[in-house]
């Protein structure tokens, strides 16, 4: 309630692009959390994760194929280190890569190769 408190005081004098977090959006009656809840340090620790390796994480970056083989179905906290990076969802035979578009890193921007 402080930070309420602090930005109702402060409004005038400050600009806040954003207060908060987005949860996310309902899309297809299903709900896609937002990438700010995934890098979030206010997560309930019940939500379920997915560890990835360092190699994995450029390859979640990337919206390459990564390691889920032990992982049970459904939305996944995709994470390093214990640090939240992004969401994906684990089905069948693959996994939807939630991380936006504008955050994907590409090859020719960052020296690296396939």
């Amino acid at each position: 309630y402080k930070a309420l408190e602090f930005i109702n005081n402060t409004k005038e004098m400050f600009y806040f692009k954003q207060v908060g977090t987005s949860l996310g959006e309902i899309k297809h009656q299903e709900l896609i959390p937002h990438h700010f809840l995934a890098l979030s340090n206010h997560i309930n620790a019940k939500i379920e994760t997915l560890e990835v390796s360092k190699g994995e994480v450029i390859k979640y970056l990337k919206k390459e194929v990564f390691g889920y083989d032990k992982c049970r179905m459904g939305l996944k906290l995709v994470t390093h280190k214990g640090f939240g990076i992004g969401w994906a969802k684990v089905l069948n035979n693959r996994v939807n890569n939630y991380l936006p578009q504008n955050w994907m890193i590409f090859n020719k921007e960052i020296g690296l190769s396939k």
